[in-house]
């Protein structure tokens, strides 16, 4: 988990440091449209020509009946907790790059895994 935690924290300041190398500014705080034009984001007021919005995404809860019943996690717990076993068989839902992502790293790491997917 230490490992998992370096590279995440190493890869955030690699973009970081290639946005800001492109001439990029890169502005973390919260924003609101004051016009077709103009954007407020923290005490900063922005003109622009056009916006660009990379909010970037949450995973959700799994939506299946009785998934409340059993113990589920969230790519993100993957990644934020101190795993210290690894676990016996890790179900995946879902085929997107990321459930696919963790599929494999989990089963390189010598978990059994099954990737299940909506459909037939």
């Amino acid at each position: 988990m230490r490992r998992i935690r370096q590279v995440i924290d190493d890869g955030a300041l690699y973009y970081q440091r290639l946005l800001a190398e492109s001439g990029v500014d890169l502005i973390r705080a919260h924003a609101c449209f004051n016009g077709p034009h103009e954007l407020e984001a923290g005490d900063m007021r922005i003109s622009f020509k056009q916006a660009l919005l990379a909010t970037g995404a949450s995973p959700q809860r799994l939506m299946v009946p009785g998934a409340d019943t059993v113990p589920t996690i969230t790519s993100d717990d993957l990644l934020s907790a101190d795993w210290t076993t690894l676990p016996a068989h890790l179900i995946c839902v879902g085929a997107g790059a990321v459930s696919l992502e963790f599929a494999q790293i989990y089963r390189r790491l010598g978990a059994e895994v099954t990737v299940v997917q909506r459909g037939e």
